[in-house]
Parts: structure tokens; sequence; C-alpha cells
């Protein structure tokens, strides 16, 4: 395997995320954050796993008619489903609570502390979810044809905005990048974090690249 040729050195950056003499880019040391399931992600969890199985014990034709329907057993929603309630159980269910110890508070929470820390600090939260204020459902009507619902969802980096601009952050300090955001914006934000004007960025990995 890849992980079989590479060297010691190599072998300690890539198992514990950080590099002593880095050449060409930053130090970087990764820390794990962990938290336990809040009780609503444990409730939505067991749903999803009933939803597995019903799907999983039920016939050929019936295994059809929910894939064809978009039915919420389809093992693909399941999937998506189960994937948004890691995140937050409000990606699930706008009506969850806003647990203290979900993984968007503890993010505020270090972000915070980082930007307290150092004044010159500047930070990127990468988002694969919660960044839009619907999401869209395809279902298939009796007659066969297709058709899209908009569905209102949690929109976690306004969420995460407006609890850091609570907590004393100028909201023109925080950027959104996303796929409306144009490259000659994109450049303006880069040039005005390497400025510390900007001190933090939310985009995903196709919006703010992976370097």
């Amino acid at each position: 395997t890849m992980k079989d040729e590479l060297t010691e050195e190599e072998k300690d950056e890539l198992n514990n995320g950080r590099s002593e003499n880095p050449q060409g880019r930053p130090y970087k040391k990764i820390i794990n954050d962990y938290g336990d399931m809040s009780p609503a992600q444990r409730t939505i969890l067991d749903l999803l796993i009933k939803r597995a199985e019903t799907f999983k014990n039920a016939s050929k034709n019936e295994r059809k008619r929910i894939m064809k329907s978009g039915g919420p057993e389809s093992p693909i929603i399941v999937e998506t489903d189960a994937s948004n309630t890691g995140v937050d159980a409000r990606l699930f269910d706008l009506t969850a609570p806003d647990h203290p110890k979900s993984k968007v508070n503890r993010v505020i929470n270090n972000v915070l502390r980082i930007y307290r820390e150092n004044s010159q600090a500047t930070q990127v939260i990468f988002m694969q979810r919660g960044l839009s204020d619907f999401k869209t459902k395809t279902h298939t009507a009796a007659n066969g044809e297709k058709y899209e619902e908009k569905i209102p969802t949690h929109n976690i980096s306004k969420e995460i905005v407006a609890k850091l601009v609570a907590e004393g952050i100028p909201r023109k300090e925080i950027a959104i990048v996303n796929g409306s955001t144009s490259k000659e914006k994109r450049a303006e934000i880069a040039d005005a974090m390497n400025r510390s004007e900007i001190r933090l960025v939310i985009g995903t990995t196709e919006t703010l690249g992976v370097g």
C-alpha cells in the first residue's frame, strides 16, 4: 500500500497530523474534537435504523416501489439523513433543540478561543452540509412523472455567523464563500485574510479548495 512506501517521518505526519520542519507549507497539527450524541440525535438514529431494517426486510417489488417513490426507507435517503444528523439534529428535524455541546457549538467555541488568543489569527471552516436555507427533494407522481419539492432546512453557516457576532466578532471579519461567490470576490477575500482584515472564512471544499 501507499502507506507502506512512506518514510517513518511521513508516516508520523500522516498518523499524528503534524510536521516539525514543513517545506513550502505551514506547520500543522490535527486535533480531533469528539462529542457524544445529543438525545435528539439518538432518537433520530433509532428511527433511521428502523427505516433501514424496513427496507432490508421488504420484498423485491416493495424495495422497487420505495426506491422509485423516494421513500424515506430508501438506502440513499437513510444514509443522507444519517450524515446530516451526525452534523446536527436540526438538519433532519428543524424542531430539534440547539444542544449546547453539539458540533456546531463546539466549533463556535474553538473559533472564539483562537480568535481571542491571537489578534492576527485567521481561520477557515469547511462545511459540506448546512450552507443552505432549503433542500430539494425529488418525488415520483403516480403517473411516473418526477417533481421537486423545496423544503426549509437549518442553515448552520448563518447560525455560526450570528453566534460569533453576538460574542463580539465584527461581521465584516467573517466571509461566506459559496457557489455564487465570483472568482474576483474570492481573490479579494483571500487578500483580506492575508492582511488579517477577514479573520474567518466559511465554505466547502468545492468553493475553498483543499490546500
